[in-house]
């Protein structure tokens, strides 16, 4: 909630693509998404305030329905588990060229070339 607030109080009704439009006239384009981002983005997508109304009204709905909050977590949970996975691949993969590079260091050229083959 605090995200689509975009700065101003809840009772506020400012448009938050107003306020991301003063944001950019202040210089001020790079925030971090949990700071300002939906002000900016408003302004770049060039929501209306009943637009934004609606996002925000739809983004509590989805919050609510259990069945989303769970996709929501196994997808989150899912991606964990491939970076985790990718993560030990690519350190797997570090570990055998060591291995491989400190066994081709003892042996000849000849030896090599048999080897690799």
């Amino acid at each position: 909630e605090v995200f689509f607030r975009g700065g101003r109080a809840a009772s506020e009704r400012l448009s938050a693509a107003r306020i991301g439009e003063k944001m950019i006239s202040n210089g001020n384009d790079r925030v971090a998404p949990r700071n300002a981002m939906w002000p900016l983005f408003c302004n770049e997508v060039g929501l209306s305030y009943d637009q934004e109304d609606k996002v925000r009204n739809y983004q509590r709905a989805l919050l609510a329905n259990k069945a989303s909050w769970l996709d929501r977590h196994t997808g989150n949970a899912t991606n964990n588990v491939i970076q985790s996975s990718h993560q030990s691949v690519n350190g797997l993969s570090e570990v055998v060229r060591r291995r491989e590079n400190s066994v081709l260091g003892i042996l000849t050229s000849a030896q090599r070339a048999r080897f690799l083959c």
